[in-house]
């Protein structure tokens, strides 16, 4: 949940999961101002920016995140206290990142790993680290750029099987093919 407080500058109260903390307080270690963009109710269109004021300096146990308080200029006096506000704040970019699905990663006795394709269509299993992970996407290192990874059916293979790449439907093609069997995907 999101309150404001104040007219001009407008106070924004919002809560981080503990989870990301680390990320947040890499880059205040940085005196780096952490950026927010505020959207008001269902309006998209209008953002307000501004930055970051206070992080809380301990984890409420009670919802296990912090709360931050980020400042936005408001001349126009077009945001009011009590508005519901969406909140985003970009607390770090990640250069050079692979991101694959979340579902690529096989969880293993040995730790975390994806399924590669290699040129022959024969996959093989690579160890890889998961750096983050948010709404079904997971930054990881252990690949190469530009390989292919195994999403679907990963529980039936083993290191130097043979695989087929399932095709991809276009709009058109989707409801023709509903009804047929699904194929060996990658």
């Amino acid at each position: 949940m999101v309150t404001i407080t104040q007219l001009n500058p407008i106070n924004v109260q919002f809560v981080v999961p503990e989870k990301d903390i680390p990320l947040l307080m890499e880059d205040k270690q940085a005196d780096v101002p952490l950026k927010v963009k505020v959207s008001v109710g269902n309006d998209a269109k209008t953002v307000y920016e501004g930055q970051v004021l206070v992080i809380d300096n301990q984890v409420d146990p009670s919802i296990a995140a912090v709360r931050v308080r980020a400042q936005i200029p408001n001349e126009k006096m077009t945001l009011l206290p009590g508005q519901f506000a969406r909140v985003s704040l970009n607390a770090n970019t990640l250069k050079d990142a692979i991101a694959v699905p979340s579902e690529a990663i096989v969880i293993s006795p040995k730790g975390r790993l994806v399924y590669v394709v290699d040129k022959d269509d024969k996959v093989q299993s690579k160890p890889i680290k998961v750096i983050y992970e948010y709404q079904g996407t997971s930054v990881i290192s252990g690949i190469e750029s530009g390989s292919r990874v195994v999403v679907e059916g990963k529980q039936n293979l083993r290191p130097g099987s043979k695989i087929r790449e399932a095709k991809k439907q276009t709009a058109a093609s989707a409801p023709a093919k509903a009804a047929a069997p699904a194929p060996e995907t990658k």
